[in-house]
């Protein structure tokens, strides 16, 4: 089991963490894409031509198979596929459909069973300890903002900005939990029960007594 967590992809200004993720994959097996963040925003055609024009810029060969929606997923299996590649916009409609449409035990089941998953943005967010992280509005008013906790006391903001130190001071202090903080270039492989930085510049460890900067390839005690 592996996660792959980073703040977005915008190749080539990601190409460290997205060369480090598709040179990872087993190319015997379909990578599952989710392009869902992109409703509104972008074709579904252009967002197939953009993930698997990243794959031919690193000259690799592997099949893409593309879902628009987590509703057409309700009746298709998950272990098919090595990998599941996803975009989403906003955290709190993304965990309310996942439990909508029964996807959110689709996904642990996929975990536990030695799978792996490369997300971003929101998908980054759930991970942890509370979504409450993410900057978005809640817009379908959900009140249950925890799921699958990979590390227990952590939660994780991406979009990182150094002017919003204060309110994730102000976050740890009101829910008593650490802050990982990723800005646009920089990710985390979660591996073997240890998480490692990834990109091109520093993560951030918040807590409520210190703040501590790793560089990239190190291991975040």
């Amino acid at each position: 089991m592996a996660l792959f967590l980073q703040w977005w992809w915008s190749y080539p200004e990601t190409e460290i963490m997205d060369r480090t993720f598709f040179t990872s994959l087993d190319p015997s097996k379909e990578l599952l894409y989710i392009p869902t963040a992109m409703v509104g925003g972008f074709s579904y055609e252009v967002c197939y031509e953009y993930v698997t024009g990243i794959i031919k810029a690193l000259w690799l060969s592997i099949e893409v198979a593309m879902y628009p929606s987590l509703k057409d997923l309700e009746q298709t299996g998950l272990n098919q596929y090595g990998w599941i590649y996803i975009w989403w916009w906003n955290t709190f409609k993304l965990l309310s459909e996942m439990r909508t449409y029964w996807i959110d035990r689709k996904v642990i089941d996929f975990l536990q069973s030695g799978g792996n998953i490369c997300g971003g943005s929101a998908w980054a967010i759930i991970f942890w300890e509370n979504i409450n992280t993410a900057t978005d509005a809640n817009i379908v008013w959900l009140h249950n903002v925890q799921w699958f906790c990979m590390t227990r006391n952590t939660s994780i903001r991406c979009h990182y900005q150094e002017k919003k130190e204060q309110q994730i001071q102000e976050y740890i202090s009101h829910h008593h939990v650490d802050v990982i903080a990723l800005s646009e270039t920089t990710g985390l492989i979660i591996q073997n029960n240890s998480i490692k930085t990834v990109g091109e510049w520093k993560v951030i460890y918040y807590s409520s007594t210190s703040k501590k900067i790793y560089g990239m390839n190190e291991l975040i005690a």
